[in-house]
Order: C-alpha cells, then sequence, then structure tokens
C-alpha cells in the first residue's frame, strides 16, 4: 500500500451545536474546536501523539456530504485550513502519507484533549504525547535508583546520593538540580530525573544515624 492515511471524524460542542469555532493549532498540532461566546473556556480537540505529519478539516454539517471524495479530501486536507467560524462545526484529523510494504505495519495514535484556554490545552496536549511516549511506547531510559534506606555508623557525618548520569535533568528534594546530592541531616529526600524523550520517574530514599 502506498499513500495511506490513518484518521478520524468527530463532532464535539461546548454547551450548544451552534455557535463553535473550529481552529488549528500547529504548537500542539491539534484540531479544536471552541465555544464563540466564551473563547477562554472548553478547548476541545484531537491531536497527534505520533510523529507523523497531520492533516485535518474542518466544516459546518450540512455542508460536507461524505461522499468517498469528500472523506478523502478531508484526510488529506492541510490543518491549516481547518478553520470555521460561527456553526455547527464537525472535523477530520488524520496521519500520512505513509507506505507500507507486504507484511509491515504502521503505528498512529491521536489523543483527545479538553481544557479551559489555549495555553492549558497545549499543555494537555504534551502531557498526553508524554504519557504516550514513555509508557505506552516504554521510551523511558533506565529507572533511577538511590538504593534501600541509608544508615551512618562510625561518626560519619555525610554521604552522598547519586542519581546516575545521562540524563537530561535532575530535580531534588532541595531545589538543586545536579546528579548528584551531598546529605548532611536525617529526612527523607528525593529526585526527579528527565530523560531524553522528556519522560520522568523518581525515586526516594530514607537517610538516618547522621
Amino acid at each position: 500500500l502506498t499513500g495511506v492515511y490513518a484518521g478520524m471524524y468527530y463532532d464535539i460542542e461546548g454547551y450548544w451545536t451552534t455557535n463553535n469555532f473550529a481552529r488549528y493549532d500547529s504548537v500542539s498540532r491539534t484540531i479544536y474546536n471552541v465555544r464563540a461566546q466564551w473563547r477562554n473556556l472548553w478547548h476541545m480537540g484531537v491531536t497527534l501523539l505520533t510523529n507523523d505529519s497531520l492533516h485535518g478539516y474542518a466544516d459546518a454539517i450540512g455542508n460536507f456530504n461524505f461522499t468517498k471524495a469528500d472523506k478523502w479530501a478531508a484526510l488529506t486536507n492541510d490543518p491549516r485550513t481547518a478553520t470555521v467560524d460561527d456553526a455547527d462545526v464537525m472535523h477530520f484529523a488524520s496521519a500520512g502519507p505513509f507506505d507500507l510494504p507486504p507484511g509491515a505495519s504502521h503505528t498512529v495514535a491521536f489523543a483527545m484533549v479538553v481544557a479551559d484556554s489555549l495555553d492549558f490545552m497545549r499543555e494537555a496536549a504534551d502531557r498526553a504525547r508524554q504519557k504516550y511516549n514513555c509508557v505506552i511506547r516504554g521510551q523511558m531510559a533506565a529507572q533511577v535508583d538511590l538504593g534501600g534506606d541509608r544508615y551512618f555508623c562510625n561518626g560519619d557525618s555525610a554521604l552522598t546520593l547519586q542519581a546516575g548520569s545521562g540524563f537530561a535533568s535532575y530535580e531534588w528534594s532541595d531545589g538543586s538540580t545536579g546528579a548528584n546530592l551531598n546529605v548532611t541531616e536525617d529526612g527523607t529526600y528525593w529526585v526527579k530525573v528527565t530523560d531524553a524523550n522528556g519522560c520522568i520517574v523518581g525515586a526516594t530514599v530514607e537517610v538516618s544515624g547522621i
């Protein structure tokens, strides 16, 4: 198969079916709907999670005939034109084109996002993409390990907690951002690390006997 597209049709409204605006957001790769009277509320749409080219279409219901030609045109449409004002809106979102040799497969994933502003919708889309990459696709790097609870003896006054190397960023319970943390007091300490895929994982350790 060549020139394959995978997508969906959806019809979502905020409160009423009329007076909706269809828009495309290139930042989050989302084709969404927002209520005309309350532009700061209920941004609802579909975002593409996989690294494919997004295509999209929007129109007022009643203007679309759902013929094969119409559906193909919608699936292959430039998403920047997925714009409708003040109507009962319907949408298409799709990914492609891609080629499938015999026996091959290609995964396409979308998520529905809902938020009360454009900025929050972008955050929701980013979290959905991170969840997909880190959990569903299993792209999380090696887990961070601080070891078991730590105890001091022989008059030791400090120890160093090591989160390991190779992560993109670190955040410790005291706000520091290095790979290691020097500990001089009893307490519970945690670290959150972010890998190159944007996946976040953490670990906690109890230190006593200092």
